[in-house]
């Protein structure tokens, strides 16, 4: 057997066991599995059909942006360059509001941390509008009680 009929025959195998464990499952429960081959790795997936009696109508649940999400965009970093100045410049802003994460994509601001007060939350929104350039702020900020 060449060195290359191996591989095949064992991604046939692979295939056949996969099929063969679908085949006991109900039809609406029945799973289509196809198989990834990348040189010498052998990889089977199974993907499932939806149930009928799944529910698939809740929200999707989108995690925050972090400051990881920064777009590396240039407008987009000048954005939040502009912002973080003002921030940090305005001596009213607590410790805790001037480090308040802020993130930039596509030229929508996010807003996230805690400040001590309303007050301390609508300065570093008004911030945020202020810089040219940007489209949307989310202000996640949380008040703290």
């Amino acid at each position: 057997m060449s060195a290359t009929a191996l591989p095949r025959l064992s991604m046939a195998l692979v295939s056949l066991v996969v099929s063969l464990g679908c085949a006991h499952q109900a039809p609406h429960e029945q799973a289509h599995a196809t198989a990834h081959t990348s040189g010498d790795d052998h990889q089977a997936t199974t993907h499932h059909t939806a149930r009928a009696d799944r529910d698939d109508t809740t929200a999707e649940v989108v995690a925050p942006p972090t400051a990881m999400a920064q777009s590396e965009a240039p407008a987009d970093v000048e954005i939040t360059r502009h912002i973080r100045a003002a921030v940090v410049s305005d001596g009213t802003l607590s410790f805790a509001a001037a480090n308040c994460t802020i993130v930039t994509d596509r030229a929508v601001v996010t807003l996230r941390g805690e400040v001590a007060t309303r007050a301390e939350r609508d300065t570093i929104e008004q911030h945020a509008h202020a810089a040219p350039g940007v489209v949307r702020v989310d202000d996640q900020l949380h008040v703290a009680d």
